[in-house]
């Protein structure tokens, strides 16, 4: 009564006759719950889905997707970038599934018909400029305000200087 994942391996003998069947299979909230430990940072995730855009095992930070599990999504744009090289980093752009733009990449898990993906909020991955460039524009602004300073102290002494130096003569 509980969602699984099933993988087969063929098993062959030395002359590359049939020898038997390898099968395991993987509890999906357990292994959600194992991408749940991953800290990737506010709505980030992993995802695993077959060639067919079926999503065995989907989690993102802060919001568990059970509800995504079984769903399939052929449109994906992640498969035109598995078309081109099996593994890889993109911008998803649209976002196909849930509408948020992710730094994303992916791998084709070698001798399955599996796609491993992680991907990285853009809110996540600007997160630390986001944090720092306020302090950035701070200090900008108060070396600014600072040398405007510096320009007009400058200023308001030469005037008196020219003024000093017109009075003597």
């Amino acid at each position: 009564g509980q969602w699984s994942l099933v993988l087969a391996r063929r098993l062959s003998g030395p002359d590359g006759s049939f020898a038997g069947i390898l099968t395991t299979s993987f509890d999906l909230p357990q292994l959600q719950s194992l991408f749940q430990r991953v800290q990737l940072g506010v709505d980030s995730g992993i995802t695993l889905f077959d060639f067919d855009g079926v999503i065995y095992a989907r989690t993102l930070q802060n919001l568990n997707q059970l509800n995504f599990v079984g769903q399939s999504f052929p449109q994906a744009g992640i498969f035109k970038h598995v078309a081109r090289a099996p593994a890889g980093t993109y911008w998803n752009e649209p976002a196909t599934i849930d509408g948020i733009r992710r730094l994303l990449s992916y791998r084709v898990i070698e001798g399955f018909p599996l796609i491993a993906s992680v991907g990285i909020s853009q809110a996540a991955v600007f997160q630390q400029w986001d944090r720092v460039s306020h302090i950035y524009l701070a200090i900008g602004g108060f070396l600014t305000i600072a040398i405007l300073f510096a320009i007009v102290l400058g200023a308001i002494r030469e005037k008196r200087l020219m003024t000093a130096k017109s009075d003597l003569e």
